[in-house]
């Protein structure tokens, strides 16, 4: 044998050798995540669809549990799911589709478009729309049965929350008026506009907006008791997708299929810390890194993450909310990057949420205590996450004192989260008590400088003090 051909038969052996390694590390990874969700499924954490994609290939695709409250059908990928927020993604890159087309500039004030509306109109921006930064406060869901009736209130606003720009406030009314703007320049209703400009380019063929209750395939949301939720959907803009079509959309939007890099960047960018039209996303100068978005409606809750440079794509849609998708994600990026993880346990949050309608404060604290001493493998306290929601909840009920309280138990249960001390602050500035506001923030700001937020509102307050 010729010393040529010899090498050439050792190049060829350590290549195979290489490829068997990488394929075993693969299935290997692949196991382990079929193992995960089992066992969350099991636990009663999961009830849902799944995909996991590296290197645009999905590696793998599963269903687990009900796809209604009754439990005589079983899910399959098939499925449609309501993803909540993450609809919002696609009234966002709607509007930065039109500026590219020159039919609008994201400087256009709202007033432009929507003649009707008050003299706030002549104020709010469609930039402050993406960035919820209008100062409208939310849609009263107890008079919307139509989008009619959410153009008629808002016609009632006369006084916003804060000058437009100077702050944000997450809500669906400066959703609606993104797609009331589309409409108008468009003159197709939005719902026909993204089915066939948004799902039709990307492939998503599954995807429906608004759905009728008759379709085949739509999975239904239920609460642990297995009572099922109702299913009307009074405006418009409720999208429900398959996890294969979710990854088509995350696919095509990065590789600049709907829209190009810059607008990419100008639907990412938020104020401060809060949400952007594209939900929670990274980038490095102006190319996009990291984007995550979650949903939720009702019990339908919905995850989707992608690490760009590392080509991985994580998608999660469930019909049983648990408020544990991103506990899933975090375990599943472990496992593709061969780090060491943790199975994610059930929820304090909703154990203790179905309390604090019926029961003071008070008593649902010693409930906690009881809990940690007593079911410590089986629920999950280790994650600050679930008394941080049960705080914003009653802050949302306006029962400030209520949440300080909560929030207080969390910062004794993790002193050392910026996060924590972030959210303590808010309840102090939503009462008034700008000192201890100040105090916390400070706090949040010393354990984490890049906290944009903190820096920012200490700095609001003590100008005007």
């Amino acid at each position: 044998m010729k010393i040529t051909e010899y090498k050439k038969i050792i190049v060829l052996t350590a290549i195979l050798t290489l490829l068997i390694g990488n394929l075993y590390a693969q299935l290997e990874k692949i196991s382990q995540i079929d193992s995960l969700m089992k066992r969350v499924n099991k636990n009663g954490i999961f009830n849902g669809n799944i995909l996991v994609a590296k290197d645009g290939k999905i590696i793998f695709s599963s269903s687990l549990g009900y796809a209604d409250a009754l439990r005589q059908k079983m899910l399959t990928t098939d499925y449609r799911f309501n993803i909540g927020s993450i609809t919002k993604e696609f009234s966002a890159v709607s509007i930065l589709k039109l500026q590219e087309q020159g039919k609008l500039k994201l400087d256009d004030k709202v007033s432009k478009f929507i003649t009707a509306l008050p003299k706030w109109a002549d104020k709010i921006t469609i930039k402050n729309l993406l960035q919820y930064t209008s100062g409208l406060p939310d849609i009263n869901w107890n008079t919307i049965k139509s989008d009619e009736d959410v153009l008629n209130d808002l016609k009632k606003i006369d006084t916003l929350l804060f000058e437009p720009g100077t702050n944000s406030n997450y809500n669906n009314n400066n959703v609606l008026l993104r797609q009331f703007i589309v409409q108008k320049i468009t003159g197709m209703p939005f719902n026909l506009f993204a089915e066939k400009y948004i799902f039709a380019p990307c492939n998503m063929y599954s995807s429906l907006m608004n759905p009728s209750k008759d379709v085949k395939d739509i999975a239904k949301s239920f609460t642990d008791d297995f009572i099922e939720d109702p299913t009307d959907l009074p405006i418009s803009g409720v999208a429900f997708v398959t996890t294969y079509d979710l990854f088509q959309w995350v696919m095509n939007l990065h590789n600049e299929k709907l829209i190009n890099k810059k607008s990419i960047y100008e639907s990412g960018q938020a104020f401060r810390a809060a949400q952007s039209g594209l939900g929670n996303v990274t980038f490095e100068n102006t190319t996009l890194k990291e984007h995550q978005h979650d949903g939720q409606s009702r019990n339908f809750e919905a995850f989707m993450y992608s690490d760009v440079p590392e080509k991985i794509v994580i998608i999660l849609l469930t019909n049983n909310k648990n408020g544990k998708l991103s506990a899933i994600t975090t375990a599943i990026k472990a496992i593709l990057k061969e780090q060491p993880y943790s199975i994610p346990k059930k929820s304090i949050y909703k154990y203790l949420k179905k309390y604090t309608d019926s029961l003071k404060i008070e008593e649902v604290i010693s409930i906690y205590t009881n809990l940690k001493a007593t079911k410590n493998n089986e629920l999950d306290f280790q994650s600050e996450d679930d008394l941080n929601m049960l705080g914003y909840d009653l802050l949302n009920a306006k029962r400030i004192n209520d949440a300080i309280q909560i929030l207080n138990l969390n910062m004794q249960q993790f002193p050392f989260s910026a996060n924590v001390y972030d959210s303590m602050a808010e309840a102090y500035y939503l009462k008034g008590d700008l000192k201890s506001a100040v105090i916390n923030y400070k706090k949040s700001f010393a354990i984490d400088p890049k906290n944009e937020n903190a820096k920012q509102m200490i700095e609001r307050i003590e100008k005007v003090n």
